[in-house]
């Protein structure tokens, strides 16, 4: 064996991984400055018996369709809940990413603004956002670090337009959550919840 072909393997191993890192699709999930920081909705957690009050944001419906260079385009339907970040912050204390893809795999249009695709539907919580680094994750008040969420479900049973005839406008949402939340060293446990909140799309 030549004293070469492990530095080749090397070389090989690295171009291959900087290779996947620029082609990972990534999804861009913006909001302004007065986006992050305004309450416009809440959430109610039950945890172990203890109850928490949380404020969210204005929820997004993320829908983008994301090319890729040698496959299908990355088809991106998420609802994306967040909590306002509060001053000094740099993450803010709840992110919870649901699946919006319909469940027989068919394509939602990215831009589909209607309530039937939100309401009434079991959507998973994904542990990691779609084209992004981000996290399912909840801190608790008085938790000094955020629990994961490994997996949960959102269901919305309310979905009413702000503004009837024009669903740009968005719409005001009630619905319920389960959780299954884990810290370092702990076993997962359950936690539910009820929202009300605004969701644009």
């Amino acid at each position: 064996m030549s004293r070469w072909q492990p530095l080749w393997l090397l070389l090989a191993f690295g171009l291959a991984a900087g290779v996947n890192a620029l082609m990972k699709p990534r999804v861009e999930y913006p909001l302004s400055e007065g986006e992050r920081t305004m309450a416009t909705g809440a959430l109610t957690l039950q945890d172990a018996g203890r109850r928490h009050e949380l404020k969210l944001i204005t929820a997004r419906v993320v829908a983008t369709d994301v090319g890729r260079i040698f496959a299908a385009p990355l088809a991106v339907r998420a609802i994306w809940l967040r909590s306002p970040e509060e001053d000094g912050q740099t993450a803010p204390d709840l992110e919870l990413f649901a699946d919006l893809a319909p469940a027989d795999g068919s394509a939602l249009a990215a831009d589909a603004r209607t309530a039937s695709a939100v309401r009434a539907r079991e959507l998973p919580i994904v542990a990691r956002a779609v084209g992004s680094d981000a996290r399912s994750r909840v801190r608790v008040p008085g938790a000094a670090a955020p629990s994961l969420v490994s997996r949960g479900q959102l269901l919305i049973r309310e979905a009413l337009e702000l503004q009837p005839g024009d669903p740009a406008q968005g719409w005001r949402i009630r619905g319920e959550l389960t959780l299954s939340l884990s810290d370092a060293g702990e076993d997962e446990r359950p936690v539910t919840g009820t929202l009300s909140a605004r969701l644009l799309w």
